[in-house]
């Protein structure tokens, strides 16, 4: 891998580790923020705790994804 590939490479894995922080404080803490309420514990916003951190895990797993499809290419 030469310089250029791994600079291409730098945005996406902070992305993904970013969104890993944030599923991981979340999932720490036991809530999520809402807008509008602050921080909700997920025994007080279960649906929106829920779907967040689903998105998000879709999201970083999306992430992960196409950057291995990418170093195989």
């Amino acid at each position: 891998m030469d310089v250029e590939t791994l600079r291409a490479f730098i945005l996406p894995i902070v992305v993904s580790l970013g969104i890993l922080a944030y599923i991981t404080y979340n999932f720490a803490r036991g809530g999520i923020h809402v807008r509008g309420k602050g921080w909700q514990t997920k025994q007080e916003a279960p649906k929106p705790y829920y779907i967040t951190q689903t998105l998000l895990i879709i999201i970083f797993i999306g992430q992960l994804i196409s950057i291995i499809i990418r170093v195989i290419k």
